[in-house]
């Protein structure tokens, strides 16, 4: 539902509060699935792309560097 609200944002502001929102919801720890994380990393690159289109360019490489830190642990095989 929040990622569901931050995409669909009607202004640029008001997109960056509610992806910030977002990841500060849902990116504290690891991800507890593949779904999960891959919304986790959409969000950093949806912030990421505002803040460079704001002229935010540190802060948006800092998100870049972060989306790649996040990993799932291996499934052990059956």
């Amino acid at each position: 539902q929040s990622y569901a609200k931050a995409a669909g944002s009607t202004s640029a502001k008001e997109a960056i509060e509610r992806w910030q929102g977002f990841l500060a919801e849902y990116a504290n720890g690891e991800p507890g699935d593949l779904t999960e994380l891959t919304l986790i990393r959409q969000a950093h690159f949806e912030l990421a792309r505002l803040y460079y289109l704001s002229g935010r360019t540190l802060e948006a490489d800092q998100l870049m560097r972060k989306a790649d830190e996040y990993t799932l642990e291996p499934t052990p095989s059956r």
